[in-house]
């Protein structure tokens, strides 16, 4: 297989944000759709098989990951805007790429994704509202490549990759797409924020009630002045970032009764004492 590289034992703190983790058995990184599916079947072999978008909300166990980490590579990280204000994007794509490009090119749709972190895949997996501008998304299901709906390439995406989305864009001004950009970045967290906005808002003030600022574990610290973050210094182990998500939480529910939602999803096991 062209096209295809394969890292065994592969630190997993390499390809997140957070920079923690142990290994996972191999990391595949599959660079053009002609190889994807001999290369899935490849993974499967190995049994477990996880997708892997740009890492900017996942953190692994200092355990490590179990099977295949799978990300999509160059191939799939390009824009064909051969269609006029109809353009298909790749998953791979970096959101604020895609922005950008859109605002350079005055055209509309894409600014509710203005502070999104990550790739465009998955944008296209967890955020609301974009079923009016995307028309169709290409897939993986079931060892085939589809053509579907947005809705279809969502059900048991678990088990769907994400390839591609069509796109409808609308004729708009430099201006206009960059003004709606800031709107849609200030009405969201910053893009590294490691909570979900709780219910009436306020994210940054109940944890500053809450004594969140500059607490500090081991080489894992909340920032004083951007507690919804959460920051590695540098050799700092998943359990350290762990704990430190499980204090805010507490301390938070304790001091205004509001629950947290983390954002940062986790993947593998603990490490084995």
């Amino acid at each position: 297989m062209n096209d295809v590289v394969l890292l065994r034992d592969e630190p997993i703190a390499r390809h997140v944000a957070l920079r923690v983790g142990g290994v996972c058995d191999a990391l595949m990184v599959v660079h053009c759709e002609e190889s994807l599916l001999e290369a899935l079947a490849v993974a499967n072999e190995w049994g477990n098989v996880t997708y892997l978008g740009h890492g900017t909300r996942l953190a692994a166990r200092d355990g490590g990951v179990a099977g295949i980490l799978l990300r999509l590579g160059t191939g799939f990280a390009k824009i064909d805007r051969s269609h006029g204000e109809v353009w298909t994007v790749g998953a791979s794509v970096p959101v604020p790429a895609l922005l950008e490009a859109t605002r350079g090119a005055c055209l509309s749709g894409m600014e509710r994704l203005a502070g999104v972190p990550g790739s465009f895949g998955a944008a296209l997996a967890a955020e609301k509202d974009l079923e009016t501008v995307v028309t169709s998304v290409r897939f993986v299901h079931r060892g085939a490549i589809r053509e579907g709906s947005l809705d279809e390439a969502r059900k048991g995406r678990a088990s769907r990759l994400i390839l591609s989305a069509t796109l409808a864009l609308t004729p708009s001004t430099p201006e206009a797409v960059r003004d709606a950009i800031a709107v849609a970045r200030a009405a969201r967290l910053p893009p590294s924020s490691a909570w979900k906005q709780p219910k009436g808002g306020k994210l940054r003030r109940r944890l500053e009630r809450s004594g969140m600022g500059d607490v500090r574990i081991r080489r894992a610290i909340i920032p004083k002045e951007a507690p919804e973050l959460i920051c590695n210094l540098g050799g700092a182990s998943s359990s350290d970032i762990a704990l430190l998500v499980r204090s805010a939480k507490d301390r938070v529910k304790q001091h205004t009764g509001v629950v947290l939602e983390p954002q940062i999803r986790w993947l593998g096991q603990r490490r084995r004492s």
